[in-house]
């Protein structure tokens, strides 16, 4: 439903905007993969159990 919402927002664009604010219920990868596609920032809550890589070479390696 949210991808929806913001492919919408994009699409129509009636609703102008470059970030995305989202709580941690929504920061799958998936959905940042998502939201980036989509040429947007994207400012999500992490929760602490989360891993978080800054960087492609960090991500193909594992960490």
């Amino acid at each position: 439903m949210t991808r929806l919402m913001l492919q919408r927002a994009v699409k129509e664009q009636r609703l102008q905007f470059r970030h995305v604010l989202a709580d941690s219920w929504f920061s799958s990868s998936d959905n940042l993969l998502f939201i980036d596609r989509l040429k947007k920032y994207f400012v999500p809550d992490m929760k602490s159990n989360r891993l978080c890589m800054f960087s492609t070479q960090d991500r193909n390696r594992g960490g």
